[in-house]
C-alpha cells in the first residue's frame, strides 16, 4: 500500500514538468530545458513560458524583427559603441 502511494505521488510530481515540457516544445522551445525548469519551479515555469514569444509561430519571428528594428524591445544595437566610448572616457 505504501509503495502504491509513493508511486502515485511520483507520477503526480512528474506530471507538472511533463506538461510544461510539452507546452514548451509546442511553442518552439527545448523540451528538456523546460522540463528541468518546471521540475524546480512548476508554477513559475508556466508563467515564464506564457510570457515568452511563441517561436513555433512564423509571424512571431517577423514581429520580433520589427520590434528590434523599431527599438520597441529596449534593445539598443548601438549600446556596444556607447559602452566603449564610456570605457575610453573613464580610462583617461
Amino acid at each position: 500500500m505504501l509503495v502504491d502511494a509513493l508511486f502515485f505521488i511520483c507520477l503526480l510530481l512528474l506530471a507538472f514538468p511533463l506538461v510544461g515540457g510539452h507546452f514548451a516544445q509546442s511553442r518552439g522551445r527545448s523540451f528538456w530545458l523546460w522540463f528541468c525548469v518546471c521540475t524546480c519551479l512548476p508554477v513559475v515555469g508556466y508563467f515564464i513560458l506564457i510570457a515568452l514569444p511563441n517561436l513555433a509561430n512564423p509571424l512571431e519571428k517577423e514581429l520580433q524583427k520589427l520590434r528590434i528594428k523599431n527599438k520597441l524591445l529596449g534593445i539598443n544595437p548601438e549600446a556596444d559603441e556607447t559602452n566603449k566610448k564610456v570605457e575610453d572616457f573613464s580610462q583617461r
